[in-house]
């Protein structure tokens, strides 16, 4: 429900943050943030659908815990105030370089 200005919360209630993790990062950031994060996604994804079958073992591990952090869409923890979003975007960075990684090369 809508909360008036100047209102304060009832006891017990938590409002520090929007309690959903796509929306707390469109306040937080605003538009230029929530397409910044949305790229990133689109980007692993894409990486995803052109990648080879050795390139989907090595991200696989990576992504397994973001979708185990994302799941189902967390609601609980606010995204900047938690370690979620550090690991999120550790993870990420991860997945695109495993998503990128073109194998050992084999020098004389």
């Amino acid at each position: 429900p809508y909360l008036a200005p100047g209102a304060t919360l009832p006891a017990g209630i938590d409002g520090s943050h929007p309690h959903q993790v796509v929306l707390e990062i469109a306040v937080s950031t605003g538009m230029v943030g929530i397409l910044a994060f949305m790229l990133a996604w689109a980007a692993v994804w894409r990486l995803w659908q052109r990648a080879t079958p050795a390139q989907h073992k090595l991200a696989l591990p990576v992504l397994m815990p973001v979708a185990a952090l994302w799941w189902p869409v967390n609601s609980h923890h606010g995204f900047y105030t938690t370690e979620l979003a550090a690991l999120t975007f550790f993870l990420l960075a991860l997945a695109i370089a495993a998503l990128t990684h073109q194998g050992e090369s084999k020098t004389p």
